[in-house]
């Protein structure tokens, strides 16, 4: 079992300057993953050495007896993890409706939400309220399709579906990084931007159209980018990357990929945060 006093009182990263954090709120309803998300993220960054299971009450987050007992979370609770040289604070909320004050709080602490949808169940009509909240006070949001690696799952499927729920408009809700598979298993991912491959992918897809639609979305607010990218100009992963930064700060895009529960799509959401999510100077007066 994972030492979770140890995990709470070690000593945070040290930060230097606001550029250098993170805060980063876990948003969806009950049994959709953010505990064994948030558990996965730690384990990939190193503040814990093995994943705890929501079912055996061994998880980070959920230190207290009656979510051990219960087997969900009741509060909300934060991890503060290191990742090249960013610290970012997870905070894991509960998805029961019951303790909708815990997510609040969260959502009033934090710089950008992750909103986690699992690829097998519909999206409830909470987290279609959360949502447009989000977008009414103009809070960062990114979508993680949880679960991937359970049966009749799909990626695509479940990104149109997000699309409809939450209302978004064209170009709004575009894939980082795509999800590989071995055997029908998810096994890795691809960085759609430098093509950086993500686990152990047997067979790397082609990916072209699906770069393609990205950049174009992500030049599309910036005249610079889409005057270079309309005169057929290879655009640099540095310019890619601000360019991109930019969209999600504005809420102009919301970046998605995929996650399983035995960590696939953790370095992914890591990488992503520390790359291009809002620090706290650029946090709208609420």
């Amino acid at each position: 079992m994972p030492d979770r006093s140890a995990a709470r009182t070690e000593r945070a990263p040290a930060v230097e300057r606001p550029a250098q954090l993170r805060n980063v709120v876990l948003v969806g309803c009950s049994g959709v993953g953010k505990t064994t998300l948030a558990e996965s993220l730690a384990l990939a960054a190193g503040a814990v050495g093995r994943a705890g299971r929501t079912a055996e009450g061994t998880t980070v987050s959920d230190y207290e007896a009656i979510e051990q007992q219960h087997r969900r979370s009741v509060q909300l609770a934060v991890l503060p993890l290191e990742w090249n040289g960013v610290k970012i604070n997870i905070i894991d909320t509960p998805g029961h409706p019951d303790f909708d004050a815990e997510v609040r709080a969260g959502l009033h602490a934090a710089d950008a939400a992750v909103f986690v949808v699992s690829a097998t169940d519909p999206i409830s009509a909470a987290t279609r309220t959360l949502w447009r909240e989000c977008a009414e006070t103009a809070i960062p949001r990114a979508i993680v399709v949880s679960k991937l690696d359970v049966a009749r799952s799909d990626f695509d499927d479940m990104l149109t579906a997000c699309h409809d729920a939450f209302g978004l408009g064209p170009d709004t809700l575009r894939p980082v990084y795509v999800p590989v598979f071995d055997g029908g298993r998810p096994c890795g991912s691809i960085d759609l931007l430098t093509g950086r491959g993500y686990g152990n992918p047997a067979a790397v897809p082609d990916t072209g159209a699906a770069r393609e639609s990205l950049v174009e979305a992500i030049s599309g607010q910036d005249d610079t980018l889409m005057e270079r990218y309309l005169a057929g100009e290879a655009l640099d992963t540095e310019s890619l990357d601000e360019g991109l930064r930019h969209e999600i700060v504005d809420c102009a895009l919301h970046p998605a990929l995929a996650t399983t529960d035995y960590g696939v799509g953790a370095a992914e959401l890591l990488d992503l945060v520390a790359m291009a999510f809002p620090d706290p100077t650029h946090r709208r007066p609420s």
